[in-house]
């Protein structure tokens, strides 16, 4: 029952007052409210800050992972691109080898009776014929040279359709 009495006295108290303490309660009751949203909101921004700085580092370690990525992949294409330029060069350098290779030095003699007459002899007699012919060497694609020794003459055929013999 006291309580009900002292509620009773406050709010005629209340009554009792003039507007202007009315106001400056209710101002107070609102400043107080306000206050007490602040320090409730605080912590919400805090949290909504702090999960803006992780979305924000998230967002930024993905950009680094896949600048990295790409740069790997420029490297890897650059790297794939020399060793393609390096491939034809690599083929050239073994097609010389081959070449060399192929290019033993060889010789063949025919011997016969007091004579030796050798392979590259009968060849070079027949680009002499060819160029008091007035040829150009540029037109001397093929030469083959057949000797017959019972006869003692060698037989040409060049570029498959000129034919002449020379005594050996």
């Amino acid at each position: 029952m006291a309580e009900v009495k002292k509620t009773v006295s406050t709010a005629k108290t209340e009554t009792n007052t003039p507007a202007s303490a009315v106001k400056t309660t209710a101002t107070k009751a609102v400043a107080d409210t306000k206050a007490t949203e602040t320090k409730k909101a605080e912590p919400v921004k805090e949290a909504v800050k702090k999960t803006a700085e992780k979305v924000t580092a998230a967002v930024e370690k993905a950009e680094e992972k896949t600048t990295t990525a790409a740069k790997k992949t420029v490297a890897k294409a650059t790297a794939t691109a020399k060793k393609a330029a390096k491939a034809p060069a690599k083929k050239a350098a073994a097609k010389k080898t081959a070449k060399k290779a192929a290019a033993v030095e060889s010789a063949v003699y025919i011997q016969y009776n007091d004579k030796s007459v050798s392979s590259e002899g009968l060849v070079t007699r027949v680009k002499e014929i060819w160029k008091e012919k007035k040829n150009k060497a540029a037109d001397l694609k093929d030469i083959k040279v057949y000797v017959n020794v019972a006869e003692s003459k060698a037989y040409y055929v060049v570029n498959e359709n000129i034919f002449g013999a020379f005594d050996i």
